[in-house]
């Protein structure tokens, strides 16, 4: 059978535009890569696709016996309704592009383009973001200018997003070799909750007050993104977590620093003008009060120390 004549007969003797057809083919799981194809080789892997899933043999079988494409009714309303359902210009969901699979589905979320579950399938396709993205305008149950407003309100809503956070979200990629340890103190707080702001007195009295979670589930650098461009957390939030998230990396950077070094933690007493002394030669010489410590510890010999300690009043 000819695969140029299949796609006449069943799906347009018109000429549909490439992203139509990007669509259709998508709707109909080709797997070649669509995105790369041009209209006349896209009408080709369409027809081929139709025969391979929707033909039928004509009387006698066998390998060379005539045969039919017959569409299920179902089938020919979609491609019906994609072939002349409004159009969405790529320009509206362009900048959609830069971002990761996870990230382009959980910001779907808010535009209402297609359901939480058609989404979520659609991105499981290898296809390229691209023509995925065309394929939901495409059968979207909003109009072409609804959908345009939406995109165009969450492209508005990710530029405020990427000036604010940008700092915030490089710091969990800009050292390639530590970006795993920066994850994990991430992941420390996943679920976590602290109590929030009381403003219903009567959960304060039974001491119900709300809690809130501090960050949901990180499992890769998209749930950071994901985090900070959520518009269900507050920027006081967003920047508790990650000061915590900070904090906890580097207290956990320095203790393998010193494991590394051998280097041990040390707890003792000292008076108060011990204390003073120690902590105002250390900012004279710019340096932290255990380093100064370290350094009088390696650098006097043991006989200065022992005359230090026989002439010392606490020791008399």
């Amino acid at each position: 059978m000819n695969p140029n004549k299949v796609f006449e007969a069943n799906v347009s003797v018109a000429t549909l535009s490439l992203r139509r057809l990007q669509s259709i083919a998508f709707h109909l799981r080709v797997s070649a890569n669509i995105s790369s194809m041009p209209d006349e080789k896209l009408i080709i892997e369409i027809g081929n696709e139709l025969i391979r899933k929707y033909s039928y043999p004509i009387g006698s079988f066998g390998p060379n016996s005539p045969a039919v494409v017959r569409l299920p009714d179902k089938l020919i309303g979609e491609i019906a309704k994609i072939k002349t359902q409004h159009y969405v210009s790529e320009n509206y969901f362009a900048f959609l592009k830069d971002f990761s699979r996870n990230s382009i589905i959980f910001k779907l979320r808010k535009t209402g383009v297609g359901s939480d579950l058609m989404v979520r399938q659609v991105f499981q396709n290898a296809q390229d973001i691209g023509v995925i993205l065309g394929y939901l305008c495409d059968i979207s149950k909003m109009t072409a200018d609804e959908i345009a407003e939406s995109l165009m309100e969450l492209e508005k809503q990710l530029q405020v997003m990427r000036i604010t956070w940008s700092k915030h979200i490089a710091w969990f990629s800009k050292e390639k070799d530590k970006n795993m340890e920066k994850l994990r103190a991430a992941a420390f707080y996943s679920g976590k909750q602290f109590h929030g702001v009381v403003e219903n007195q009567i959960a304060l009295i039974l001491n119900k007050s709300p809690k809130i979670i501090l960050m949901p589930i990180v499992e890769s650098y998209d749930d950071i993104e994901i985090f900070f461009h959520s518009l269900d957390v507050s920027s006081a939030i967003k920047v508790l977590v990650f000061e915590k998230i900070r904090d906890l990396y580097n207290t956990r950077s320095s203790r393998a620093q010193n494991k590394k070094n051998k280097r041990k933690s040390c707890s003792f007493i000292l008076t108060g003008e011990a204390e003073s002394f120690i902590k105002k030669l250390a900012k004279e010489r710019q340096m932290k009060g255990s380093a100064l410590l370290n350094t009088i510890f390696q650098e006097i010999n043991k006989d200065g120390l022992m005359y230090l300690l026989r002439n010392s009043p606490s020791t008399k």
